[in-house]
């Protein structure tokens, strides 16, 4: 995971679903919200998957964050 000039990127993992990828979030310096994409890097023995992630959302609300897909 990797913060810098406001983006954060990172890797997830579900092993549960046998999944592994990406992500990218840009946070906005005057308002407290923060938009980002995700995308698949594995999916199964696939290295290479042509499915799509998508696109998501994070905003900073009183006493906590909030995930918007």
């Amino acid at each position: 995971i990797a913060l810098k000039n406001g983006v954060w990127t990172g890797k997830w993992y579900q092993a549960e679903n046998d999944r592994e990828g990406e992500f990218e979030l840009t946070f906005s310096e005057d308002i407290p919200l923060a938009k980002g994409e995700w995308w698949y890097t594995r999916i199964g023995s696939d290295t290479a998957p042509l499915e799509p992630g998508g696109q998501f959302s994070l905003k900073q609300i009183s006493g906590g964050v909030a995930m918007e897909q």
